[in-house]
């Protein structure tokens, strides 16, 4: 008995557990898409590479800017610009080549900053 339910248990367990994850992944994206979008980016996307999740974003009509000392966080965040109204979906400073999680940290700890000096 337990070898003929374990033939159509498990897919069906495993289909309305993904079936969940689906609706709640939908929803999250109707509603707030640039928290969505920047928590599937924050991780690495998934399926997709990168640039498709970057196009899907500037297809919903967010502005995805790359990273600034003064928005950005490690990974991709939605933030005010001081000068702007409207938010945008910023890069992470993670995603800066060669740049160490001890100068990230830096650099976020003294934010903002207003010049070179």
């Amino acid at each position: 008995m337990m070898a003929a339910f374990a033939g159509y248990g498990f897919p069906k367990a495993h289909a309305a557990s993904y079936a969940r994850i689906g609706w709640r992944s939908a929803w999250c994206k109707e509603y707030f898409p640039a928290e969505f979008m920047a928590a599937v980016l924050a991780n690495w996307g998934g399926y997709y590479s990168q640039r498709v999740y970057l196009s899907e974003a500037r297809r919903l009509g967010l502005k995805v800017r790359p990273p600034h000392v003064n928005y950005s966080r490690h990974q991709f965040s939605v933030q005010r610009m001081i000068d702007a109204e409207d938010r945008a979906l910023f890069m992470g400073l993670g995603q800066v080549k060669e740049l160490t999680q001890r100068t990230i940290g830096r650099i976020i700890q003294h934010a903002p900053f207003t010049s070179l000096g």
